[in-house]
């Protein structure tokens, strides 16, 4: 039995180099595949995903571009904040991380969201991940063209905040 293709999901970047670096010394099969989350709520991938899929030849497939269903618009700050609403109160007071997602930081993001839906009157869950491809505008003016950049030039202040850039940097 022959293994084609290797893929690793969850795996932080020293991991994900160090399985390609012993995979190329012994001659296996390289990793052609990272699965990992990616949003306008999460975006740590590009700090090291990224160059490293590029210059190792693997694709990276995005899980959760809802960010658990946060930019769904389900869960909008200007109504009750998600209390008592599904599968939040069922989770108050456990530590499951999904919780971690419903911050203060986040719902700026989602306020913007839905803001750049309304322009466009597209729904939240449909414009979140298009908002959230990189590099930043490709994927956006492909789709919707000019009207999308610019609601996105207008709102990304809040939407891009990236560890090591200043805010509204691309």
């Amino acid at each position: 039995m022959k293994v084609r293709y290797v893929g690793l999901s969850d795996v932080p970047a020293w991991y994900a180099s160090r399985a390609q670096t012993i995979a190329q010394f012994r001659g296996y099969e390289p990793l052609a595949a990272l699965q990992l989350e990616y949003s306008l709520a999460e975006r740590n991938i590009e700090n090291e995903f990224v160059s490293l899929g590029t210059e190792h030849g693997m694709g990276i497939m995005a899980w959760s571009p809802l960010a658990h269903g946060l930019l769904s618009g389900k869960y909008r700050p200007s109504g009750d904040s998600g209390a008592g609403a599904g599968r939040l109160e069922v989770l108050k007071d456990s530590s499951n991380p999904t919780l971690m997602k419903f911050s203060e930081r986040n719902f700026a993001i989602v306020a913007e969201l839905e803001a750049v839906a309304k322009l466009l009157d597209r729904s939240m869950a449909e414009v979140a991940p298009e908002l959230g491809r990189k590099p930043a505008g490709s994927g956006v003016r492909d789709r919707w063209g000019n009207e999308a950049q610019a609601a996105r030039a207008e709102h990304r202040r809040v939407v891009v905040r990236h560890p090591g850039r200043t805010a509204g940097a691309p």
